[in-house]
């Protein structure tokens, strides 16, 4: 019993170690595939609960014992569950204020750029009057040169 015990630890242990090590790719993983951790979370509960009904039939004189085991085991996934849609709900916020940051960003350059059209605008409005100018300049000296001839 007492090295199943110590098996049992050490085996969550090695398996925290490697989850905080992949707990950015697990991260990304679960926010991409969230309806499908809904499912699994679901079916998850369903067993449990399944195996502790039949645990609770097939070792009554023990019922205390697997209930307070269910117990911890349900509150256990529950947490873990827990941490993962909250990791994805910080992580919805992140996006949303990154993209509330850039909409900002966007609006104000496009109003520089609005600001920057403008100018140029007035500019090429003015140099399309000096060209009219010029032209119609052009036009009468080309006219005074043909009356000289």
């Amino acid at each position: 019993m007492l090295i199943e015990l110590i098996l049992v630890i050490s085996i969550i242990f090695v398996s925290l170690i490697i989850c905080a090590r992949l707990w950015a790719l697990l991260r990304e993983f679960f926010h991409r595939n969230y309806s499908f951790f809904e499912i699994v979370f679901v079916l998850v509960y369903f067993l449990e609960q399944a195996v502790f009904i039949l645990i609770s039939y097939f070792y009554s004189p023990k019922n205390p014992l697997w209930i307070g085991m269910f117990a911890l085991i349900v509150i256990t996934t529950v947490s873990i569950e827990k941490v993962l849609m909250d990791s994805r709900n910080r992580r919805i916020s992140k996006l949303l204020l990154k993209k509330s940051s850039l909409f900002d960003i966007s609006i104000s350059e496009k109003d520089k750029i609005l600001l920057e059209y403008n100018k140029i605008k007035k500019e090429y409005e003015a140099l399309l009057k000096v060209n009219e100018e010029l032209i119609r300049d052009l036009i009468r000296f080309d006219e005074r040169l043909k009356k000289k001839r």
